[in-house]
């Protein structure tokens, strides 16, 4: 019998489905294939990143200060 779902780390192998390593992917088209908002599935990439799944850069935007871009690491 199986134990309950985490559904953070359900989220987390949703977000590793998403992302490739090319192209790289925005926050935004992440965010719109999970049917998530931006706020919530940032720190949840950046989780990711912080245990090395995936990979990001900085890139400056006109008209904003920066999109972050991802992919598999």
């Amino acid at each position: 019998m199986k134990g309950p779902v985490d559904p953070r780390a359900e989220r987390k192998r949703q977000a590793l489905s998403i992302i490739t390593e090319e192209p790289w992917s925005t926050t935004e088209e992440i965010a719109s294939e999970m049917l998530m908002s931006k706020a919530f599935v940032q720190p949840l990439l950046m989780e990711l990143h912080n245990e090395g799944k995936v990979t990001y850069q900085q890139k400056s935007q006109p008209r904003r200060k920066y999109v972050l871009l991802w992919r598999a690491a």
